[in-house]
């Protein structure tokens, strides 16, 4: 009831004041959270596709990259969407996952991407924090960014997803794979 009676203007300072930190900036990420998470990012099969990789990861945090190739491109010669989207929902699940207890696994519910420019540099990068988490929601913010070889980096688009707390368990297909 609280944030009704911030406004849209209070409600939208109060967001941003706690993404990014969530007052988690001290607290090391458990490393058995961050063995399941470096495990799981491995058996993707777009992540390695698209040569994706875990550039950090933390309490309520994760960062992804993909390097810029022809697997990904859309015709115009920038990131395909698919490529952007799939990048930052891996980033927020992840973000979310972090948060979660030892054993347990993730699996986004919704996401909305907002795309701002075309995504053309070498590197994409998806820029995931948790804004709320909780014991079976997590939602998370992500800002994906593409890198110039200059170093410049260009906000490319926003996303925002809702994840769920699940007991880990095998998917259909899973088996099949050889994969966890």
């Amino acid at each position: 009831m609280a944030l009704l009676r911030l406004g849209t203007a209070g409600f939208a300072a109060l967001t941003r004041s706690v993404r990014g930190t969530h007052g988690l900036a001290s607290a090391t990420l458990d490393a058995g959270v961050e063995a399941e998470i470096r495990e799981s990012f491995a058996c993707q099969g777009m992540m390695t596709t698209m040569g994706a990789s875990v550039s950090k990861l933390g309490p309520g945090t994760c960062v992804l990259s993909a390097p810029f190739s022809e697997a990904v491109a859309q015709q115009h010669g920038a990131f395909h969407a698919g490529a952007t989207s799939s990048l930052g929902d891996s980033a927020a699940g992840y973000a979310a996952k972090s948060l979660m207890p030892p054993g347990s696994d993730v699996l986004a519910t919704s996401f909305s991407i907002s795309l701002l420019r075309p995504a053309v540099g070498e590197r994409l990068e998806a820029r995931a924090s948790v804004i709320k988490g909780g014991r079976t929601l997590t939602v998370s913010h992500v800002d994906m960014v593409a890198l110039a070889p200059d170093g410049s980096e260009a906000l490319v688009a926003t996303m925002t997803q809702t994840s769920i707390c699940i007991a880990k368990r095998e998917f259909p297909g899973q088996a099949a794979r050889g994969s966890g």
